[in-house]
Parts: structure tokens; sequence; C-alpha cells
């Protein structure tokens, strides 16, 4: 074979993925030659990672596609929650919240007087010693010498579900409709808008909405314990014991005798 006879490239990337798609991007940017390998014709509809972290984000801006992801794929997570103790009540008071939208903030001017300010962002740049890392942060348990040392090995099972609006049409002998409420009113009662962490010391879990809202997409992931098998876990019978206790409520909540559990053929699991 001749020099001919090969194509010539500066970088050749296996895979159009996002990250191989983004990669791609940037160097076309900076005007450097590249080739994308990719085995699929079409975009995957197999749902995996459903959230965009700090880097993400500042990647997909500097391609100038980070608006466009926001409006037409994706949305603003809201607050996360952290719920404590072994309830499936996903209504449970939070014992810490974070809001990715506004930091909230106390502090005490020169004169000792206690002022409340709000930002975008807060930046922590008070040094090892400081307020932000001794006072905030390791009084939560989050120590930044121990990040680097910790290597997180445990499976943890991730449903990915559709939700279709329970109506009095398809759904006729639903107990709430008697009660008053709307088909949104169900949806946001059983699947509340903002992400959880439910901090379960025996199965830990993290619920939330995903994608555009329209979609109704709502993830649900479990922790595996070591001795069982992950595939076993992810069957409908283990869903059905495991997750659909998160929704399905107490009648008591609502004043009736029996409990009431969201309509399973309203639910299509992708």
């Amino acid at each position: 074979m001749t020099n001919h006879d090969w194509e010539t490239t500066n970088i050749l990337i296996c895979g159009c993925g996002p990250t191989g798609a983004l990669l791609s991007a940037y160097l076309g940017q900076m005007h450097i030659s590249k080739v994308v390998l990719e085995k699929e014709a079409n975009i995957t509809t197999d749902l995996r990672g459903i959230a965009l972290d700090e880097d993400g984000i500042r990647i997909l801006q500097g391609v100038g596609l980070y608006d466009s992801v926001y409006t037409e794929i994706g949305s603003c997570m809201g607050k996360f929650y952290f719920i404590s103790g072994s309830s499936t009540n996903l209504m449970k008071q939070e014992f810490v919240s974070m809001d990715y939208n506004t930091t909230y903030c106390t502090y005490r001017n020169a004169k000792g007087t206690e002022r409340k300010i709000r930002a975008r962002f807060f930046v922590g740049a008070d040094g090892k010693t400081g307020f932000t890392r001794k006072r905030y942060l390791e009084e939560k348990g989050v120590f930044m010498e121990k990040v680097t040392d910790v290597f997180y090995d445990e499976t943890w099972v991730a449903l990915n579900w559709e939700i279709t609006l329970p109506t009095p049409q398809n759904q006729p002998d639903f107990p709430l409709w008697n009660l008053g409420y709307t088909p949104e009113q169900v949806y946001d009662l059983f699947f509340p808008r903002n992400f959880c962490f439910l901090c379960n010391p025996n199965r830990p879990a993290v619920r939330g909405r995903f994608g555009p809202p329209n979609d109704r997409l709502w993830r649900f992931e479990f922790f595996g314990q070591p001795h069982e098998d992950r595939y076993h876990m992810a069957t409908r019978e283990m869903v059905q014991k495991i997750v659909f206790l998160y929704i399905t409520h107490s009648g008591s909540q609502y004043g009736l005798s029996g409990d009431v559990q969201f309509p399973e053929d309203c639910i299509d699991i992708l």
C-alpha cells in the first residue's frame, strides 16, 4: 500500500458521542484537521447521563451550544434536596438543600450587624483555614484533602421513566379525582419538581425530573448491595419492590382508608 492510499489527518477520533463531537468542534475552532469515525448512523435513544456539571456547561458554552441545549434538550434541575432516613415519602422535609441558581449567605459587617446577601455564584477564596472550608464544608462532612484519595466502585441501578398524565378518562377509578385533584397536581405530588438525594443508610437512592418539562422524564437510581445481582435488581419484579414504594402514598395523607399508588400503566420504562 502506497502513501496515496492513506487518508491523512492530524486527529482521528473514534466515536461521535458527546465527548467526540465536542472535541471535534473545539478542534474545528482551532483549525486543526480531524476525522470522526462513528458506527451508528443515527443519534442513540438510550438515555445515559442526565445532568451537566459546571465543566460540561463551560464546554458547551465554548462551542456556542449551551443556549440551544438548555432550551431544546434539557432544562434547569432547580434545587437539590437531601432527605435522611428510610422513609419513602418524597415530600419529606430535607435536611439540606442546594440551589444552583442562587447562593444565599449571611455575614456580619464591621459594626457587627448581621446582613443577608444572595448571588448567582459563591467563590470560596478564604484559604484552607477559612470559613468556607472549616465552618461550612467540613461541618457537613466534606473534607477537601480526601477527595483525591477516594475510589468509588459501587453498583447503582438507573431507571428512566416517561410519565403519561393520568386523567379521569384514562384512570376513572383513581381516588384523587373525587378530592378535586387535577392531572398536573397528581403528577407534581408523585414526581416532585426538584432533584432529591435519598440518604437511606440501607439503600441510598436519587430521583428527579430531567429533559424538557413537557416530555415528563423521570430518573430513579438506587444502590445495589454487594451480594445482589445487578441484572436481577433491574428486573420489573425488583423495580416494583423497591421503587414503587416511593410512588405509593399513605391514604391517611388524603383522608382515605387505602394507600394511593400512581397508576402503573401511566409509566413507560425506557
